[in-house]
């Protein structure tokens, strides 16, 4: 399942940027179980069904404005309610990306609409029992992440 979500996540990153935010986006590593990542700022969307667990777009603030402000296609110094309600649809939309992909071998996958955290140095954490993977990007020089956290059917 690990392998089926990387390639649905990496995919999803690279078309969105492509079609909706005109720019490349860099893949960097990746990390598997271990310590959460931490950031500044999150965007989480749950899933349930097919897949239960969610997915976290991440990173520090700068990276929050760079992500946020590709969508909007500007870019500003300053955090503000339209830039933190970009970051969420951006989450969405990843996650959507990723459902439309797995949802074939998995069943049917509803989502939560995207909640925003903020907090330096944060981060976020589901079940215990979760498996988790944070596929590492790279946008205009800017860093940020995704992760995707799940619970492995019995």
């Amino acid at each position: 399942m690990i392998d089926s979500l990387l390639v649905a996540l990496s995919e999803t990153v690279a078309e969105i940027a492509e079609t909706m935010l005109f720019v490349e986006v860099g893949v960097g590593p990746l990390q598997i179980q271990g310590d959460p990542c931490a950031a500044d700022v999150s965007a989480v969307v749950g899933y349930s069904g097919g897949l239960n667990g969610g997915l976290r777009l991440g990173g520090s603030l700068a990276a929050a404005l760079r992500v946020g402000g590709a969508l909007l296609g500007e870019l500003r110094d300053a955090w503000d309610q339209e830039f933190e309600d970009a970051f969420g649809e951006m989450a969405n939309m990843i996650a959507g990306g990723v459902q439309t992909r797995v949802e074939g071998a998995l069943g049917s996958i509803a989502m939560t609409p995207p909640m925003v955290v903020q907090g330096r140095n944060h981060q976020v954490s589901g079940r215990h029992s979760s498996k988790w993977l944070c596929r590492h990007f790279e946008m205009d020089g800017v860093a940020f992440f995704c992760e995707i956290y799940f619970v492995v059917p019995e």
